[in-house]
């Protein structure tokens, strides 16, 4: 059994992003990220019904799903590959990566696509400025197989160029010339023009081979990414909008954020002390159980142990048996102590509590409202899956 897992990678869209390269990543380039949360989320859920979904932060460049649910863990090879290839739509065509096929109507799913992409793509289009260049256009213009309709569009952005016109008009104006040639053609190739423009740029890129293996590992929540040191949170796909990557913590800030907690408190001092307090105790013990054996203990002098006194001219035969004597009588005169459960020491329980402190706490509630679903689920006592309210959804 191993979980179906999803890795998306903000590497993969840097043919389309302009604000960013690499491994960066900022809240302008976030949105494809935002994208393809809502998309892959509302397809597992509403095809799949899948309801154990945790969605994570990588910490540095991308996000992981992690799908939950028995049906998905018993997914062998073969059912893995084939829900990978349901979910991707990209081909390995460097010109053009998207082809809808030439029936009458579109996927449901990438219907519902669709619908999220356009809700988010005049944004993503002033954001990233995708028609702000020739070189630019041309990517867009490339994705356009009629060549008539390609150079009528070009001519267009040349004429609002000059006067003045933003990259939300050009687009506009794109899917005007294309609807309008739409409608006096009967050429197939047009049916789905728009949409595959829109599902080249913006559609999720999944890195399918690690949906299809049950081999590959993702970090797991809450570790650190060893590069940027930032902390991998779980976030709500519903506040997918409103997390900020770049204020995501790292580990040194979280130090300090409970070294500030702690001082602000006046917690460091009584930390100190707490901790000092069981050992005087244990000293006032030893002085005191010293003085019921009668023995005076002054300087550094050593209380002598009676118990095991014996005379210096014995042979070591008597030595020997002096002992064994001694060893007896002490197992029959004492009894033997019982192993005590170990309990948690209040530095412990500090310790277990320090996000507390910090600005994980948010996250940390999203993963625990995660965990008590895929509780009641595994032992059937939710019907529902994971809830829609409940935790604050994260809002680094």
């Amino acid at each position: 059994m191993r979980e179906l897992v999803f890795d998306i990678d903000m590497t993969d869209y840097d043919d389309v992003r302009y604000c960013c390269s690499g491994a960066d990543i900022c809240a302008k380039c976030w949105r494809y990220m935002i994208i393809a949360c809502k998309i892959l989320d509302t397809a597992l859920r509403e095809d799949f019904d899948f309801q154990l979904l945790l969605w994570v932060f990588s910490g540095r460049r991308g996000i992981h799903c992690w799908v939950c649910d028995p049906a998905a863990l018993d997914l062998d090879g073969r059912g893995r590959s084939a829900l990978a290839e349901y979910l991707s739509v990209l081909t390995s065509n460097p010109v053009k990566k998207v082809y809808l096929g030439a029936g009458d109507t579109l996927h449901p799913h990438l219907k519902r696509a669709r619908i999220i992409i356009e809700d988010q793509f005049p944004k993503i289009l002033e954001e990233q400025e995708l028609l702000s260049t020739k070189e630019r256009q041309s990517k867009v213009l490339n994705l356009v197989s009629n060549g008539e309709i390609r150079n009528e569009i070009e001519k267009e952005w040349n004429r609002m160029e000059q006067q003045g016109g933003d990259d939300v008009s050009k687009w506009d104006k794109l899917v005007a010339i294309i609807r309008h040639h739409q409608a006096k053609s009967s050429d197939r190739k047009l049916r789905f023009a728009v949409d595959e423009i829109l599902l080249e740029l913006v559609y999720p890129r999944l890195d399918i081979h690690v949906t299809k293996g049950v081999n590959h590992l993702l970090k797991s929540p809450f570790c650190v990414h060893p590069k940027t040191g930032k902390v991998c949170v779980p976030f709500q796909p519903r506040a997918v909008e409103r997390f900020n990557p770049a204020k995501v913590p790292t580990i040194n800030q979280l130090i300090a954020e409970v070294e500030l907690y702690d001082e602000k408190h006046n917690l460091l001092n009584k930390t100190v002390d707490e901790t000092s307090t069981p050992t005087a105790t244990t000293n006032e013990n030893t002085a005191s159980d010293a003085t019921t054996n009668n023995e005076t203990v002054t300087g550094n002098e050593t209380p002598m142990d009676t118990t095991t006194e014996e005379p210096s001219q014995a042979t070591n035969g008597e030595i020997q048996a002096t002992k064994g004597e001694t060893e007896a009588t002490k197992s029959e005169t004492q009894p033997v102590k019982q192993t005590e459960p170990a309990v948690a020491t209040p530095i412990a329980k500090q310790l277990r509590n320090e996000y507390k402190k910090t600005c994980l706490v948010k996250s940390i509630a999203v993963f625990e409202e995660f965990l008590k679903a895929f509780h009641g689920v595994w032992k059937g006592e939710l019907a529902g899956g994971v809830s829609t309210s409940g935790a604050d959804p994260m809002t680094f």
